[in-house]
């Protein structure tokens, strides 16, 4: 497995139904900005964005889903597929939410 340039950690949201434990959907967080928006181009909710070393100006995207996981390993895979044209407005956007977190 080749060595991940970028942090990143992984949140299943696990609750109890009758005594049976079920995941009912994933969370990944990643300082990859490009890993982030293929992620929201699959199906994926951004759920937070967050200063991890404010000083270094490192941020990092809180991204929720199901299948999240599946994206994730088929991306370190090179074989996620997204539309060229949604990943554009996806970056973008992510780049937006970047500026409004700076500046607060």
């Amino acid at each position: 497995m080749k060595p991940l340039s970028f942090a990143y950690r992984i949140f299943p949201q696990i609750t109890r139904k009758g005594g049976d434990l079920s995941v009912q959907s994933q969370r990944l967080e990643t300082t990859d900005i490009y890993k982030s928006a293929v992620f929201l181009c699959n199906g994926g909710r951004l759920a937070g964005v967050r200063f991890k070393e404010r000083k270094r100006g490192i941020v990092s995207f809180l991204i929720e889903g199901d299948g999240i996981l599946q994206v994730d390993l088929d991306y370190r895979n090179g074989s996620a597929q997204v539309n060229a044209l949604q990943l554009r407005h996806t970056l973008n956007h992510l780049r937006g939410k970047l500026g409004t977190s700076i500046n607060l």
